[in-house]
């Protein structure tokens, strides 16, 4: 039997010091680790959540009803983040009404680095300690963000490289064509249909990304890209013609496109 004159298990003073934590009111404090982990817990609940709903009545279908497909995520969201931001001025005892500049590009960053009042202020106790799964919550927001940064930069830088690797091999794949083609010039003048089938070039030739024609009478190589997939769509489709000329004796090609960006291209095409 516990003696009633016994002391208390933890001292009085700490269990006074720390106000009451209700996530959804607008009353009391947040941290700032608080303020980022329930920023994160929340939204990606009810992100979840709102693509649940919106898939099960098929609200993306169509244009007319993505409008409610947004708002049914969106609303909560907005609700929730106001929320929180007002919680997080009133820990370091500013009014509420300051949650409005969390729509503000860069300055809503000043909610994360103000630090709160050590003690109570004029809205309340100081919140309690961060658990480990608000410190986990805490430092998945920004590392979501700074991951997401690193895919802004990495991802166009990635699809620039696609592309222009899937141009490099189809024009790797019209070497050997472009060699046939200007040996037989040599002695002979530009092949007619008759010479590009005893050639094996009156067909088109099928590579990975591209599709070949070798043109008889003026040795034109045509270059058509696939679509996407399999190429990246900055190129997919496009055209590119290798046009043979004589320079200093030797024959050459000039190479050319009209839809194909030239950073796409290989420097003798630009």
């Amino acid at each position: 039997m516990r003696d009633e004159y016994s002391p208390p298990a933890a001292p009085v003073a700490d269990q006074l010091d720390y106000g009451d934590v209700k996530i959804f009111s607008p009353q009391g404090r947040f941290g700032r680790i608080r303020y980022l982990a329930h920023s994160f817990w929340v939204s990606s609940l009810i992100y979840a959540v709102g693509v649940l709903i919106v898939v099960s009545l098929g609200l993306a279908a169509d244009e007319v009803t993505e409008g409610t497909a947004s708002a049914i995520i969106m609303i909560p969201l907005i609700v929730v983040t106001f929320i929180f931001t007002i919680k997080r001025c009133h820990d370091f005892n500013a009014s509420g009404w300051w949650s409005v500049l969390v729509l503000i590009p860069l300055v809503n960053l000043l909610f994360v680095f103000i630090p709160g009042n050590a003690g109570a202020n004029r809205f309340g106790k100081k919140p309690p300690p961060n658990t480990l799964l608000l410190w986990l919550g805490g430092l998945a927001l920004p590392l979501t963000f700074m991951a997401g940064v690193l895919a802004a930069i990495a991802l166009p830088a990635y699809q620039d490289y696609t592309a222009r690797a899937q141009v490099g091999e189809s024009m790797n794949v019209s070497t050997p064509v472009r060699q046939t083609m200007a040996a037989f010039a040599q002695d002979n003048g530009w092949p007619t249909e008759a010479d590009l089938e005893e050639l094996g070039l009156s067909e088109p030739v099928d590579s990975v990304y591209a599709i070949l024609y070798a043109h008889a009478d003026t040795g034109v190589v045509e270059i058509v890209m696939k679509g996407a997939p399999p190429n990246a769509q900055s190129v997919a489709n496009g055209t590119i013609l290798l046009t043979p000329y004589i320079e200093e004796r030797v024959l050459r090609y000039r190479c050319a496109s009209d839809d194909i960006e030239p950073r796409f291209l290989p420097k003798s095409c630009q």
